[in-house]
């Protein structure tokens, strides 16, 4: 299932605990978490090739990233104390590294959902080699 931000231009797969979308440059996870949380309730553990979030003890995002990213540069916020935003900085941001999945074989973009993606981190490759006048 899939989301397109029409403002972002991105194009959302959808999860059972939030979203997720991606650019050429960076991989954006939304999570959706009940609202009043803290920042303290949150522990979010991002590796060059893993990822784990957990809130209020709970785990909801646990495993290997698709492919890698750059750990030092990926960060979190807690919005409005109801929502996670995650940006993962791709290693490879190439237009061959579109992502299928956030994890390796969990959160997998359906078929229509990863060929708009693909189309719009194609586009942003082609842009971003493109000379500014």
């Amino acid at each position: 299932m899939s989301n397109f931000d029409e403002k972002s231009g991105l194009v959302y797969s959808i999860t059972p605990w939030g979203q997720w979308a991606q650019t050429i440059e960076e991989v954006f996870v939304e999570v959706k978490v009940p609202e009043g949380t803290r920042s303290r309730d949150v522990k979010c553990d991002i590796k060059a090739q893993y990822m784990s979030l957990s809130v209020h003890n709970k785990e909801i995002i646990k495993g290997p990233l698709y492919l890698k990213v750059l750990s030092d540069e990926s960060v979190w916020t807690l919005e409005d104390k109801k929502i996670i935003k995650i940006v993962l900085v791709k290693s490879d941001r190439s237009a061959a590294s579109c992502w299928k999945s956030l994890l390796q074989d969990q959160y997998n973009s359906d078929a229509f959902t990863f060929n708009e993606m693909e189309k719009k981190t194609h586009t942003g490759a082609v842009s971003a080699r493109e000379p500014r006048v």
